[in-house]
């Protein structure tokens, strides 16, 4: 006698069911994986353009004073007065 499951076809219905959901969650650990590095990414390309931003604004403050009329007088009298 044959079980019922079996005889109705529900047993390898269910055998490829549980392939389909496996196979579904290999590919969903996959895309998962693949969008947090993604996000890591876009994460550490932010910090960088924040430390771009803070170095470009520090480097024109410098260019500026060096720049300013009377500035180097300021500095050799300074220098003059320390002496």
């Amino acid at each position: 006698m044959i079980p019922t499951a079996i005889r109705d076809g529900l047993l390898p219905q269910s055998l490829v069911l549980c392939c389909v959901c496996i196979g579904m969650a290999v590919v969903t650990h996959s895309f998962n994986r693949s969008f947090s590095e993604v996000v890591q990414s876009r994460r550490t390309l932010h910090i960088r353009q924040l430390e771009t931003e803070k170095l470009s604004e520090e480097n024109r403050r410098i260019a500026f004073r060096r720049h300013r009329p009377g500035n180097h007088r300021r500095l050799r009298l300074r220098k003059h007065r320390s002496q």
